[in-house]
């Protein structure tokens, strides 16, 4: 009698509270109405472009195992030429970002996407490992300097205080688009991995067109280009910019296991096929499209570096869980985690810096950016499989938990500097 009772009162309890739930999702329908309103048509624009450039994305997150699988590479070797990406793209990052300030971003955003589409197609053929290098080198290059030319764009086609959520719908787009890229990647590379070449070359040059035909020069990223830059405005001159990089070096280098051995413990260890890695890529990219835009806003009011902060801490605990030995579902749960770290870290640091940057300078801010993380594909390929390789999967992961911890007091210590 007395548990009849109890669900009456639940059922009255839960009825008098209907109009609270509903007013409640009327509050968060509001505020994702809110976090994409306001923005200007280019930034949408570019958006839509990077969302069409990354549908195809793949080639990265298998060419690890395309190497050491198909080719029979070495893990030490596959490395090795993973790093010479690594090196073109640091070379594209500081490219794409010097000449953006000079001939303007939309040049280098259509060179960039047709040539560096067309160069994937050429990789595909490639069997030797001199001619594979060379050409993960130009790949790089041409390719990754896209990223800084985009992000000046960005950052000079909106006000400062939506560039936060400029970039995290840039990141929407990119996620949105590996949603897509890594799970089709992954069932074409059961088949063959020169499809994945394909479709990234493909999607490139489609992003090319778009590109073309419809976007437009922001004033702010052509004035006062035929003009001496002074040279107190480079980034390699601001001193918290420095701290930012080193951070955002170490945390890059974190990251960049996401495309080497992740993959490779995840295949080896817990026995993954293509296909479930793909969708756990796939997951990680439905959570940032799903809730970046309106976590990001919702924290506009919080302090930038304590909030990048927690999310680097967030982002190497959840790779570094990855080691404990968990089924499939908890290795979805580590994808949650590092998930949530990722959009808390990422687009406030873009904004940040793009903030910091005076306008006729963000292109060499941008392009310093993204040469930290490229130099992290460097770096990353070569530390991280040396380490699995000589100390064991555990001594990685643990060592990234501790070098998350180490990272993230840095950006504590730099908010309170700053």
């Amino acid at each position: 009698m007395k548990i009849t009772e109890h669900f009456i009162q639940c059922y009255f309890f839960i009825k008098n509270k209907k109009v609270n739930f509903t007013s409640m999702f009327k509050r968060i329908f509001r505020h994702y109405k809110e976090s994409y309103s306001g923005l200007p048509a280019t930034v949408w624009l570019l958006a839509g472009v990077t969302l069409i450039n990354r549908s195809g994305t793949s080639v990265l997150f298998f060419m690890m195992l395309y190497l050491t699988g198909t080719l029979r590479f070495s893990p030490t070797e596959a490395g090795t030429l993973l790093s010479l990406y690594g090196l073109g793209a640091m070379a594209g990052s500081w490219l794409g970002g010097h000449l953006s300030d000079r001939i303007g971003t939309k040049s280098i955003q259509l060179f960039s996407l047709f040539i560096g589409g067309a160069s994937y197609l050429i990789l595909s053929e490639m069997r030797s490992t001199f001619f594979i290098g060379l050409l993960l080198f130009l790949v790089a290059l041409l390719i990754e300097s896209f990223r800084p030319a985009s992000a000046t764009a960005l950052g000079n086609a909106c006000r400062p205080e939506q560039r936060a959520r400029a970039y995290a719908l840039n990141r929407l787009a990119i996620n949105f688009g590996v949603a897509l890229g890594p799970a089709l990647g992954g069932f074409l590379a059961a088949y063959d991995y020169a499809y994945i070449f394909w479709l990234e070359g493909g999607t490139s040059i489609m992003a090319g067109f778009l590109l073309l035909f419809f976007f437009h020069e922001s004033p702010v990223s052509g004035q006062d280009r035929q003009h001496e830059i002074p040279r107190e405005l480079s980034p390699w001159r601001d001193k918290v910019f420095l701290r930012v990089f080193i951070l955002m070096l170490l945390t890059g280098i974190i990251f960049n296991q996401l495309f080497n051995t992740w993959p490779m413990y995840l295949k080896e260890t817990v026995a993954l096929t293509e296909e479930r890695l793909g969708l756990l890529l796939t997951f990680n990219a439905l959570i940032i499209v799903s809730f970046e835009m309106a976590i990001v806003h919702h924290i506009r009011r919080y302090k930038m570096l304590r909030t990048i902060a927690l999310g680097v801490g967030l982002m190497c605990l959840g790779f570094g869980m990855v080691g404990w030995h968990g089924g499939y579902p908890f290795l979805i749960l580590t994808v949650i985690i590092w998930s949530i770290g990722e959009m808390l870290a990422f687009p406030l640091l873009s904004a940040f810096i793009a903030n910091r940057a005076d306008d006729r300078r963000r292109g060499a801010y941008m392009g310093a950016t993204t040469f930290s993380f490229s130099a992290s594909f460097v770096i990353g390929p070569i530390l991280g499989p040396y380490i699995y390789a000589q100390f064991g999967p555990a001594a990685l992961w643990n060592g990234i938990i501790l070098a998350g911890l180490l990272i993230m007091l840095g950006f504590y210590r730099l908010e309170r500097i700053s």
